[in-house]
């Protein structure tokens, strides 16, 4: 079975399949194994015709995996108590589907459909955690753990349904009630002995590097490694993703406000430019370097093949190909150039 594949989302690794008679493309097959950005920019050519294979077994395999993740997570609500060993089963299985098969995250959406609304939504961080700890090179271990972490991030809530499904949960005592959540899974996760790192993280991934999040407001690098990442995640996924009290909007207007809280030292600057690269998706008024080592100042995106820039060299308008981008800063383009 043959699943059309958008040009966004081949990456390293993505075995894609032509559908178009190999005499008219540059390809010696139809099978390609795109193993460089110059591959990529050669399948640009032929988006309309870019496919991979799923065929019904790896479709089931999703369908089972989600059902394992389903029975952990109505144990966590069920009781104070996780096993841990079944998380870490669940959680693996669905890690090695992420990295084994791109374009897996349609499927994973369509049979989320009938799910609630925050078990979707954990599901949803633990794909995009593990497709994002690929793209910044974490070990296998780190990525299983991460991805185990976004999986609990807001086990929290569980117990408050009530108030994630109100249309006045912005009031500032029934906020003040949600923002508890954080150190109630914390808890649970203490007192079924998960490891220190998982704790930390789903106990500050609403902490701001000036210290104005919450629960303890840490600052900087006080804030674990994960919970930097999962703060990212989370905001990306609250925007683009559906709740029952907030308008769902989309990927441009989350990276937007992604970059606009790096800018304001809310957010680790570094992790920004990586997860905004990772989506090639890039702010206005922002700054890449392409391929020739030309700086450019991104005016608007166009689409998520291509951006409109002002050439910093030429000060011409164009248009410049995101596959082509070598390196992404939020700030001043002087920085830029000191760190390539």
């Amino acid at each position: 079975m043959l699943k059309k594949i958008s040009i966004t989302q081949v990456r390293s690794g993505t075995i894609v399949y032509v559908k178009k008679n190999w005499l008219k493309t540059p390809f010696l097959y139809n099978r390609v194994k795109v193993e460089s950005s110059s591959d990529i920019n050669s399948l640009r050519e032929f988006e309309e015709y870019l496919y991979v294979k799923f065929d019904k077994n790896e479709i089931k395999n999703i369908q089972k995996s989600i059902s394992f993740l389903k029975i952990v997570f109505d144990d966590i609500y069920k009781s104070n108590l996780i096993i841990n060993k079944n998380l870490v089963l669940a959680v693996n299985n669905m890690v090695s589907l992420v990295l084994n098969n791109s374009g897996i995250e349609d499927h994973v959406r369509e049979a989320l459909q009938q799910q609630s609304t925050l078990f979707q939504r954990s599901v949803r961080l633990l794909t995009l955690s593990t497709a994002f700890g690929k793209e910044i090179g974490l070990t296998q271990k780190n990525l299983k753990l991460l991805a185990k972490t976004a999986f609990l991030l807001d086990i929290g809530l569980l117990k408050m349904q009530h108030i994630v499904k109100s249309e006045t949960s912005s009031t500032s005592a029934l906020r003040a009630e949600l923002n508890t959540h954080c150190d109630i899974a914390a808890k649970q996760l203490q007192e079924s002995n998960f490891e220190n790192c998982v704790i930390k993280a789903v106990l500050s991934h609403h902490e701001n590097l000036d210290g104005s999040g919450y629960p303890q407001g840490l600052r900087g690098n006080d804030i674990p490694l994960f919970a930097r990442i999962l703060r990212i995640l989370n905001i990306y996924e609250a925007i683009t993703g559906y709740r029952p009290n907030r308008i769902k909007a989309d990927q441009q207007y989350a990276v937007n406000k992604i970059a606009a809280m790096s800018q304001d030292g809310k957010l680790d600057q570094k992790l920004v430019e990586k997860f905004c690269s990772f989506l090639r998706i890039y702010p206005p008024d922002t700054y890449v370097m392409d391929h020739i080592k030309q700086v450019h100042k991104v005016i608007t995106p166009l689409s998520r093949d291509t951006v409109s820039t002002i050439n910093l060299s030429t000060k011409l308008i164009d248009r410049l190909f995101v596959y082509e981008i070598r390196s992404f800063h939020i700030e001043k383009p002087v920085l830029l150039r000191a760190r390539c």
